[in-house]
């Protein structure tokens, strides 16, 4: 049952995950101007779209929200900017996707209808309220969703095997914060072997062949 549960859960959310961007500082810049001007009702457009443009969800969100606010209604160029968001975990993006008309009805490239967003919606509050209470697979769920490596490391931590042996894929493609790849190896060793030790079959295997090597 519990595998079940997490089979859908993960149906909802592998769909729309990515990794945080990075944003240079101009981009920052832009951005904080942005939000800032938009906050005070100012046009705010040419800002928001620097960091949009890079992928940042929270600003493509506001970038929807302005567009959106400055046609009194949602247009294609909004929607595009609601999705982007949304496909990267916006739970703002999600729910107002999930509560407006169905423009996959008027837009073709929709990716989701509006009960879906609005499912997709509920399952990552449902990951929030878990992983506040200490759920791992919970952890594991919103790094999916949001991007945000510290939820794979918070997971691993937590001792769920999937995730221990996916941070520790990820700790071998170089990702995390060490001072030289040979670090990163050894980060990625240790998380492949609590994996296996956890009782997850692909580590068990992985993990063994690494011994026999």
């Amino acid at each position: 049952m519990r595998l079940a549960r997490f089979a859908f859960i993960l149906f909802l959310l592998l769909p729309i995950s990515s990794w945080a961007v990075t944003l240079t500082p101009e981009q920052q810049q832009a951005k904080q101007q942005g939000i800032a001007l938009f906050m005070q009702g100012h046009e705010a457009k040419p800002f928001l779209e620097v960091a949009a443009k890079v992928g940042d969800s929270e600003v493509q969100y506001y970038l929807a929200e302005s567009i959106r606010m400055d046609n009194r209604y949602i247009n294609a160029e909004a929607y595009h900017w609601y999705e982007e968001a949304a496909k990267q975990g916006d739970l703002y993006a999600m729910t107002r996707l999930g509560r407006s008309p169905d423009f996959c009805k008027l837009f073709e490239n929709c990716t989701f209808t509006p009960k879906e967003w609005l499912a997709k919606a509920k399952a990552k509050e449902q990951a929030y309220a878990r992983a506040q209470q200490g759920d791992a697979e919970a952890m594991g769920l919103l790094s999916t969703l949001t991007g945000q490596f510290s939820w794979l490391e918070k997971s691993a931590e937590a001792g769920n095997g999937y995730y221990q042996y996916l941070l520790s894929i990820r700790y071998g493609e170089g990702k995390g914060s060490f001072v030289n790849q040979q670090a990163h190896d050894k980060a990625s060793k240790k998380w492949r072997a609590e994996s296996a030790k956890s009782g997850y079959v692909p580590a068990m295997y992985d993990y063994g062949y690494y011994l026999a090597k």
